[in-house]
């Protein structure tokens, strides 16, 4: 029972910590996710901009949609994936 809450909360409030990313120009970035039906581009946008303290540029982004993922074994929703790849501006 344990394990379908935390499934379920993940489908809806999927945001995780942003990692550190090495980019295709040499440079660091942050890969934002913020992944749920509770979730928006919009909170990613804002993740990166608090993880960068202003300014950012995106690098990457995208937004898909997932179904079938078992929530319980009778139990099926939708999971949203959406992440970004950010560079932080000077």
């Amino acid at each position: 029972m344990k394990i379908a809450v935390v499934a379920a909360a993940l489908l809806i409030y999927g945001c995780s910590a942003p990692k550190l990313v090495s980019l295709p120009n040499g440079q660091t970035g942050y890969a934002v996710v913020c992944s749920g039906t509770r979730s928006s581009q919009a909170d990613c946008m804002n993740k990166a901009a608090e993880v960068c303290g202003g300014p950012y540029t995106i690098v990457s982004q995208n937004e898909s949609a997932v179904g079938g993922v078992a929530v319980t074994p009778t139990v099926y929703g939708v999971a949203i994936r959406r992440n970004m790849v950010v560079s932080c501006n000077d």
